[in-house]
C-alpha cells in the first residue's frame, strides 16, 4: 500500500481554517416541527392505485404527471390534500400533491400572497 500526501492551498485564505467544536455555550440548532400534519388519506386514490406506479407521483415526465393528476381529479380527499399541499409543510416537496405539480403549487401560493 502506498501513501500519498495531499497538500491543498487556498488562493483566497492562505491561513488554515479552524474547526469549531460544539460546546455547552453553542448548542446544536433546534429543528422546528412541521406546522401541519399530512391529512388523513383514508380512501385516497394515490395510496394504492392498481394502475398507477408510485413513480408517477414524483416522476418528471409529462405523461407521469398527467396520469397522477387524472387520478387526483377523481379522489375523495382532493380538497383536504390540496389544502395541505398549498400550506407551509409541503413547500419543499416535489411531485404531484393535491392534483398540482410543484410549479403549480408555487404559482398558487404566489397568487394567494399577491391577492392579500
Amino acid at each position: 500500500m502506498r501513501l500519498v500526501r495531499v497538500v491543498i492551498h487556498s488562493l483566497v485564505h492562505p491561513v488554515p481554517m479552524s474547526v469549531r467544536r460544539a460546546d455547552s455555550g453553542h448548542p446544536p440548532p433546534r429543528v422546528s416541527q412541521l406546522p401541519e400534519r399530512m391529512p388523513d388519506l383514508g380512501g385516497a386514490s394515490c395510496t394504492d392505485h392498481p394502475y398507477v406506479p408510485p413513480s408517477a407521483w414524483t416522476g418528471a415526465s409529462h405523461r407521469d404527471q398527467a396520469l397522477a393528476k387524472a387520478v387526483c381529479g377523481t379522489c375523495v380527499v382532493l380538497r383536504q390534500c390540496r389544502k395541505w399541499a398549498l400550506g407551509p409543510s409541503a413547500i419543499s416537496m416535489s411531485g404531484i400533491l393535491g392534483g398540482l405539480s410543484a410549479a403549480e403549487r408555487r404559482q398558487a401560493r404566489h397568487d394567494r400572497e399577491v391577492a392579500r
